[in-house]
């Protein structure tokens, strides 16, 4: 089962044959996992590591093998013993740190991750490279350019240079700054989820562009996910990064930046925007060969992270024994966890489940302190505009002819009605489209909006139809006005 798992990610595996006791060796240009390695252990006796993983001649990592009922975390400091006692011959080139050999430790039975049966599932990893690290379950393998490129970052050296990198003009904002901090801080006290509490307005996007900036340049990750629920939001962050200048040059010149459309992460990538949706079908319905490994990201930047993201639906016992486990996990959720990655977390409002799932705020800047501050204004008491049409809602009888827009076939139908049928005012505009309806309450709207001041103005469309329509509205009353 092991050396299926392996070979699918990219190293030579075959128990029976790649032995350490049937002659295999490690050799130039080959990454494979060698069975039975030995080792002296603390007594002086010698044991056997089920597999060492070799990257050319360099040793990079251990594997603990148990059966399949078998907890797992108990049995890494099996791996770490023999980490430190590992047999090798002078052409091997070793990493060692500490007392130990090997770079990465991991111990398993086989069984994908199940969180519910955390300790009896999943691949348990251990870098002992940063010793301070806590070990954690991984849902696969890592390929050998995953680990290759996890040599690349030398943590201890990206956090002094964190230390004195200069924060940079387009979020020096007090609270922009302190965010920062707290992501920082929270990186070197390895913490693994991270959420950012920030209202409405005070600049999540380009603090997030700061975070990215920072972590990048001084090699403290090598490649970021910045996660959307919507392709607006993945064109907003794109425009963001091509507008923000450092030192006379875009973001996205100095760095190369993949937009929501592309597909491709190419080698020199360093930001990848995508939309959940496209890469939950990318990792987990897609019988290619292009499925990015666990390590393809180290770093995610999850945005407006109150939406959409749904607690796992815990399953029973009897659950447990025969249904997928994939089936209870929320979406959004199932990438955050593929990837062998810390995680940021963005949202304005965090609700019970994004602190579930991300932990509580390591910093909150409130609508409140914005205000205090002078950074927002705030808000004075709503005005609620009520129609006729609104109170009473839109009724249709039964047999009663309607138009109705396809969006299948992008053509405008002419329905007769089986049934009667009622419309709410929530319902409006989603379901229902009303020209008069938007014109009515939008000509009360523009008493109270003046277009040559310098406040914006947010309208909540439900729709991009409903969206196109306000403005076509909006333009006319406005046009009308001035010819009075």
């Amino acid at each position: 089962m092991i050396d299926q798992q392996l070979r699918a990610v990219g190293w030579e595996a075959d128990s029976n044959l790649i032995d350490h006791r049937k002659g295999a060796r490690p050799a130039k240009n080959k990454q494979i996992a060698i069975a039975e390695w030995p080792c002296t252990l603390y007594d002086g006796r010698t044991g056997r590591a089920d597999y060492a993983l070799f990257d050319g001649l360099t040793l990079v990592g251990i594997i603990e093998a148990k059966k399949y009922g078998r907890d797992i975390p108990g049995e890494l400091p099996q791996a770490k013993e023999y980490a430190k006692g590992i047999i090798v011959d002078e052409n091997i080139e070793i990493i060692q740190n500490d007392d130990y050999k090997v770079p990465y430790l991991y111990s398993t039975n086989g069984r994908p991750f199940i969180e519910q049966l955390k300790e009896k599932s999943g691949i348990w990893f251990y870098d002992t490279r940063n010793l301070y690290t806590p070990e954690r379950a991984l849902e696969k393998w890592h390929s050998p350019e995953d680990l290759r490129q996890k040599l690349i970052v030398d943590i201890e050296e990206s956090k002094k240079q964190l230390k004195n990198e200069p924060f940079q003009d387009f979020a020096s904002r007090d609270y922009q700054i302190n965010a920062v901090k707290a992501v920082e801080n929270a990186l070197e006290h390895n913490q693994r989820r991270m959420l950012l509490a920030m209202a409405t307005g005070t600049g999540k996007t380009r603090t997030a562009l700061s975070i990215m900036y920072r972590l990048i340049k001084t090699k403290r990750a090598r490649r970021i996910l910045f996660l959307v629920d919507r392709k607006s939001l993945g064109n907003q962050t794109s425009d963001a990064l091509k507008d923000t200048m450092i030192e006379n040059i875009s973001f996205s010149d100095i760095y190369d930046v993949n937009d929501i459309d592309d597909k491709t992460i190419e080698f020199n990538t360093k930001i990848q925007i995508a939309t959940v949706q496209g890469m939950v079908r990318r990792l987990f319905y897609n019988e290619g060969n292009d499925i990015p490994s666990i390590g393809t990201f180290d770093f995610i930047i999850v945005d407006e992270a109150h939406r959409g993201y749904t607690e796992d639906r815990m399953m029973s016992d009897e659950e447990l024994t025969f249904e997928d486990q994939d089936d209870y996990v929320s979406q959004y959720r199932r990438v955050i966890d593929y990837f062998d990655a810390n995680v940021l977390a963005l949202t304005a409002t965090p609700a019970l489940h994004t602190t579930n799932i991300f932990g509580e705020p390591i910093f909150t800047y409130s609508y409140q302190e914005a205000v205090v501050d002078g950074y927002l204004v705030d808000h004075e008491p709503p005005y609620k505009f009520e129609t006729e049409l609104s109170k009473n809602g839109i009724h249709f009888n039964e047999h009663e002819e309607i138009i109705l827009w396809n969006p299948k076939t992008y053509q405008i139908d002419i329905e007769r009605l089986p049934d009667k049928l009622d419309f709410e005012v929530e319902q409006f505009n989603k379901q229902v489209l009303s020209e008069n309806f938007n014109r009515v309450v939008l000509e009360a709207l523009v008493d109270y909006i003046d277009p040559d001041s310098a406040e914006k103005t947010l309208i909540f469309a439900a729709t991009d139809n409903h969206a196109n329509q306000i403005v076509q509205i909006l333009k006319k009353i406005y046009e009308n006005k001035e010819k009075k």
